[in-house]
């Protein structure tokens, strides 16, 4: 087998969700900042076809 027959497909997938809440309440006169991340889904995918 030479190497022109020799054929790398690579695929790299990566998915980042990010969620991010800012609540910000008036409790007493004072203001309470919440502030909330929150990361949901990481996915990484990595795919190597020789044929």
């Amino acid at each position: 087998m030479t190497l022109e027959n020799i054929v790398t497909a690579v695929t790299l997938e990566t998915t980042v969700t990010l969620e991010t809440t800012v609540t910000l309440e008036r409790l007493y006169s004072d203001y309470t900042v919440t502030v909330e991340t929150t990361v949901t889904t990481v996915t990484l995918e990595t795919t190597v076809t020789i044929q």
